[in-house]
C-alpha cells in the first residue's frame, strides 16, 4: 500500500485487511470467513476492499480479554 493510502486510512481511524490480519495473527481468508459468518470485528466494505475501524477493533479485542488478563487490559 502507498505511503498517501496508509495516511488517509490513518486519517479515517481504520486499519486494512492485512494490517488486521497482522494485529490478530490470522490469515485473509480467515477473516474473509468470519465476515461470511459474521463473525470477527465489524468492517466496512468499500469497492473490493475491507475496512476496520479502530474503534471496533478495539471493542472486538477488549470483548474478548480473559478473566485472568482484565487486570493488564485494564492498565492500557
Amino acid at each position: 500500500m502507498s505511503a498517501p493510502d496508509r495516511e488517509l486510512l490513518r486519517r479515517l481511524d481504520v486499519a486494512d485487511e492485512a494490517d488486521v490480519s497482522e494485529l490478530l495473527k490470522v490469515e485473509p481468508p480467515f477473516l474473509a470467513s468470519w465476515r461470511k459468518r459474521r463473525k470477527g470485528p465489524p468492517y466496512i466494505r468499500v469497492g473490493n476492499a475491507y475496512l476496520y475501524p479502530l474503534a471496533g477493533l478495539r471493542e472486538y479485542l477488549h470483548a474478548r480479554v480473559r478473566a485472568d488478563d482484565a487486570e493488564e487490559v485494564a492498565l492500557l
